[in-house]
């Protein structure tokens, strides 16, 4: 269990996650045990998957009921926020980029404090914390996830990733995370308000493929 006040970061990405988990599965018309299912997978998922692949078993959401209650508060209060005409679009945007920003330096930082040093499995795991819980969301409501179109997602990621082990040795671990939680943040939202996409790949013309 890691200790300061990383954890509260853990809650601040669970309860953003949280929130936009309902507000999916409102849009998508699921039943209340959907709507539970698409917060806890959301909020936990990228945790539990980055836990797994490090061997830091059990998960911390499973050695701590904390997690739990925080998602499921956070679901409960998603219920009864306001959602306006578009169902509540911009909202779910709100809360998703802020919880890949605070799970994208949450990733990074537990990855350092099991040992894991080198860069490569820092921005992964900074990534892959950060967009795993979404990605399920995604997939389990039938949607593309983020990450694999042509959206500012993971790449806002992985650019929060390498500016916090920039800024680690320069200003501190404190100082270095929250700024690079605030530079995710403000790449994926800048990126959505102005219309900015990653360029699509050319598409492989082959006779008989299908389009």
């Amino acid at each position: 269990m890691v200790s300061g006040w990383l954890p509260a970061m853990d809650l601040v990405g669970t309860a953003a996650f949280a929130l936009s988990g309902p507000l999916v599965a409102m849009r998508k018309r699921l039943d209340l045990f959907g709507l539970v299912v698409l917060a806890l997978t959301t909020a936990l998922g990228g945790g539990i998957l980055r836990a797994l692949i490090l061997g830091n078993t059990p998960p911390e959401a499973f050695r701590s009921p904390l997690s739990l209650v925080v998602a499921l508060a956070a679901a409960s209060a998603a219920l009864f926020l306001p959602r306006g005409p578009e169902g509540g679009k911009g909202l779910f945007l709100l809360c998703d980029a802020v919880g890949l920003g605070a799970f994208t330096v949450e990733g990074a930082l537990v990855c350092l404090r099991l040992g894991q040093t080198s860069a490569v499995p820092v921005l992964f795991m900074a990534c892959l914390t950060g967009v795993g819980g979404g990605m399920i969301r995604d997939l389990l409501v039938r949607e593309i996830p983020f990450v694999l179109r042509r959206e500012v997602y993971a790449t806002a990621s992985l650019a929060g990733g390498g500016l916090f082990l920039l800024l680690l040795p320069l200003t501190g671990e404190v100082a270095a995370a929250f700024l690079a939680f605030g530079s995710v943040v403000a790449l994926r939202l800048s990126s959505l308000a102005l219309g900015l996409r990653l360029p699509m790949a050319r598409r492989l013309l082959r006779r008989g493929f299908p389009s």
